[in-house]
């Protein structure tokens, strides 16, 4: 986050431009098999025209994830972070074996946090047998091999990037930046300041491009909407408080479905993002419609489709992992354990323009 292609692999790279390395050794869970698709019987499809091609020459992949919230029974006092070290250890495995050029995570348990916490049992990774050789969680997740930076309000979202692929301005080659992304400010009318928008600057393709990882206020109230909308502005608005490239790729948690819900958060979204490549609009859709119609769920508990990649300059797809036939959840549990209990990451495959 040495080791044979996994079955699983060869499935979500079938149209990268060239193989990503492989991880660790294959695990049993990875067969495709045992991943038969997200049944979505009884939703009407949308019949929503879009027209994104696949990523060409020059593609890379990029793994947008929020990472949290996976045992909401045992880390409310990690304020909702990722908190199981065996969940923590899974989704290390799912990143190495994937081995994105780019990450968009959200929902990273900063250190500041298991400082306030106390002690902890040793399922935690807040738990000394857990950070003693790496006390970051993001670091442990991506491992030695990317360029991190992150938020500078929570600490919870971070951009990373791989060692050779394209260095983060303002970050050293490998280093992890904490406060190192650019953060859009505290939204007015008692939004919650926990959530944030973030960017960090790279050179892709020859040119400088945003990288962004979104995290927009949930909640399904009038206020949570306008809150979601004020966010949204922070990078579609001109000016931008976030931008610094007049390229960007966008990945995250935006709390929205854009596809099946109305509000004043939604009807910003639809004035900057199309599915359609002719549209005069600035920003593409990469994931939902463009993978299946209807979209897939990426929050399966309340069945609706939360997390998108969207872009400026770009071309190419995404999967939803865990949704997509065949393809396993990045943080699949073993045994009696539950799969998920919050999101699906977005794998996609990218090209420039």
């Amino acid at each position: 986050m040495t080791g044979r292609t996994l079955p699983l692999v060869a499935a979500m790279l079938a149209c990268a431009a060239e193989p990503v390395p492989a991880g660790p050794a294959p695990d049993p869970l990875d067969d495709p098999s045992l991943w038969p698709g997200q049944d979505q019987r009884g939703e009407r499809p949308l019949g929503t025209p879009w027209d994104m091609p696949a990523a060409g020459a020059g593609a890379f992949t990029l793994l947008s994830a929020n990472v949290g919230n996976v045992d909401v029974f045992r880390c409310a006092g990690a304020v909702y972070k990722l908190c199981s070290a065996a969940s923590e250890r899974r989704i290390a495995h799912r990143i190495a074996v994937l081995h994105p050029d780019v990450l968009l995570l959200q929902e990273t348990l900063p250190p500041r946090v298991c400082d306030s916490l106390g002690p902890v049992e040793e399922w935690h990774v807040c738990h000394p047998s857990n950070t003693a050789a790496e006390p970051e969680q993001v670091r442990r997740l991506v491992g030695p091999d990317y360029t991190v930076a992150c938020d500078a309000r929570g600490g919870y979202e971070c951009v990373a990037v791989r060692r050779g692929f394209a260095p983060l301005e303002g970050c050293a080659d490998g280093a992890l930046c904490r406060g190192g992304a650019r953060t859009g400010p505290p939204v007015e009318g008692g939004c919650d300041t926990g959530f944030v928008v973030v960017a960090a600057t790279a050179t892709i393709a020859g040119r400088r491009t945003d990288l962004v990882s979104a995290h927009p206020p949930s909640g399904f109230s009038e206020e949570s909407q306008n809150c979601r909308r004020a966010h949204l502005d922070q990078l579609f608005g001109d000016p931008s408080p976030i931008r610094s490239a007049d390229r960007a790729i966008a990945g995250g948690d935006w709390n929205m479905d854009p596809f099946r819900s109305a509000g004043a958060d939604v009807e910003r979204w639809h004035a900057s993002v199309s599915a359609r490549r002719d549209s005069a609009l600035p920003f593409a859709l990469h994931s939902g419609l463009v993978e299946h119609d209807p979209p897939y769920w990426s929050a399966p508990l309340v069945k609706l489709t939360w997390d998108h990649v969207v872009s400026e300059g770009f071309i190419g797809r995404c999967v939803t992992l865990g949704a997509a036939p065949g393809l396993a959840p990045l943080d699949y549990a073993e045994g009696d354990e539950l799969q998920r209990l919050d999101h699906l990451a977005q794998w996609c495959t990218i090209s420039a323009r």
